[in-house]
């Protein structure tokens, strides 16, 4: 298994950057990766959520159907793969920091055969996509989208 992990504080509310992160139809818009998301059921803290991506990595297109889930305490969300090369998961967690909030990432991996070798340049470079990827989330939040836009 797999695993990096990396965090960003942003100067929005838990629950802001929480309802922003999940919505899978923001990922094209901070997520690098996320060409497109369909096939959007959001989830609830009661009811599991799902969403087909399309996303590219390493050159290479992939479609991959999710699954999320949410908890309140701690506030997170978690999306894990349902199938597709290599089984992984996503979680999110939103801690009050300051005035803002601290979104940790963990992303969490089993390359088997198909990145085996290269799994640690791999984890490397997915550890600089999701740093990327939380600092445009930072940017977006900060500075582009409007408190009241965020659960749309």
């Amino acid at each position: 298994m797999a695993r990096t992990e990396a965090s960003q504080d942003i100067q929005r509310s838990p629950l802001d950057v929480f309802e922003y992160v999940r919505n899978p139809e923001h990922y094209p818009d901070w997520a690098g990766i996320v060409l497109e998301a369909r096939n959007i059921r959001q989830p609830t803290f009661t009811q599991e959520g799902h969403y087909t991506s399309v996303s590219k990595f390493l050159g290479r297109r992939m479609e991959l159907n999710f699954r999320m889930t949410v908890t309140e305490r701690p506030l997170a969300l978690r999306l894990e793969s349902m199938g597709g090369p290599v089984p992984h998961s996503w979680h999110y967690t939103f801690e009050p920091r300051g005035n803002g909030t601290r979104v940790t990432v963990e992303v969490d991996g089993d390359p088997g055969t198909f990145f085996a070798l290269a799994a640690p340049l791999v984890m490397t470079i997915l550890h600089r996509e999701i740093q990327t990827e939380l600092l445009t989330l930072k940017n977006l939040l900060e500075t582009v989208v409007p408190a009241r836009r965020v659960a749309s």
